[in-house]
């Protein structure tokens, strides 16, 4: 099964490398504002973590419409609005 998964995602990177790269970089986003969060509990530093989940989500979305993959599009578009509202709330 790893085996399957390390050639999936050679193939991935050999079709389109920036969309990859793209992802990739969406993820550790993604990653990095979960783990900020834990960090900084119980006084989270929210601003920063939805400016990272922002560019996260809105990474994965251009991707998923890269892919042609409408359902992870409008779940990734869902995510953009969604921490919109929580960094204007945040802000204002």
């Amino acid at each position: 099964m790893v085996h399957s998964i390390i050639t999936y995602v050679r193939k991935d990177f050999t079709l389109n490398p920036i969309r990859a790269i793209v992802e990739l970089f969406g993820m550790a986003a993604g990653v990095a504002a979960a783990i900020l969060l834990a960090l900084t509990t119980p006084i989270p530093l929210m601003t920063e973590c939805y400016i990272l989940w922002l560019i996260g989500s809105g990474a994965l979305f251009i991707c998923s419409v890269s892919r042609g993959s409408t359902g992870l599009a409008i779940s990734y578009a869902s995510y953009f609005l969604i921490d919109c509202v929580g960094l204007y709330r945040s802000l204002v």
